[in-house]
């Protein structure tokens, strides 16, 4: 797949969590972002459902008015695919990746006392940690 086609199908992932669509593909392709996704965008999903927009706060009889609203006014939803990037940009820095020959080999420090060091087989078990945690975000 090409960057651009990455770009844009990585856009269409983030803009599903907002707007409720099927992500199964995306958790398959990129499961540590669409875990931040859905922790990050969570307040702008239920706006979304609620008919509001997530961006200015201003409220459609319909999807489909807000969705119009959303494409004209602000461009699409550039603004919340940039604040779930930057959020994973901080959680890959918090992530340690043990060689390959390691059984955990995704690692992330959760911050207790003392600090404990939480170790994963995949990407996709971190993932699911991540976003069953989501307080593991609050701190990036």
């Amino acid at each position: 797949m090409s960057a651009v086609a990455t770009s844009h199908y990585v856009r269409k992932c983030v803009e599903g969590v907002v707007k409720g669509s099927d992500t199964r593909s995306c958790w398959l392709n990129f499961p540590l972002l669409m875990a931040v996704a859905e922790v990050v965008l969570e307040p702008a999903r239920e706006k979304y459902s609620m008919r509001v927009c997530p961006l200015c706060g201003e409220s459609f009889k319909t999807r489909k008015g807000l969705s119009a609203h959303i494409a004209n006014k602000h461009s699409g939803l550039d603004p919340l695919v940039k604040q779930v990037y930057t959020a994973y940009q901080a959680l890959q820095k918090r992530i340690t990746v043990r060689s390959k020959s390691a059984k955990l080999r995704f690692c992330i420090e959760e911050e207790s006392m003392p600090p404990v060091l939480r170790c994963f087989k995949t990407r996709t078990e971190l993932a699911i940690h991540i976003a069953k945690h989501p307080e593991l975000l609050t701190k990036l």
